[in-house]
């Protein structure tokens, strides 16, 4: 299995772009801090390998 890399603090669109090329499927959970609203700073805050080819990542917005 190929090693993918750490993309806590990515712009979700750059670490999409990321496991797209690594052929992974993606698992996007949208998390709500003090920003109570979709902004168009989108950032990974946690990132899981759920099997080999499926990751999820959480984000939230900023």
């Amino acid at each position: 299995m190929e090693t993918i890399p750490d993309l806590v603090g990515y712009p979700i669109n750059a670490a999409i772009k990321v496991l797209e090329d690594h052929n992974l499927e993606i698992t996007i959970i949208e998390s709500y801090g003090k920003v109570k609203e979709q902004t168009e700073d989108a950032r990974v805050i946690r990132q899981t390998s759920i099997n080999n080819n499926k990751i999820e990542l959480i984000i939230s917005f900023f």
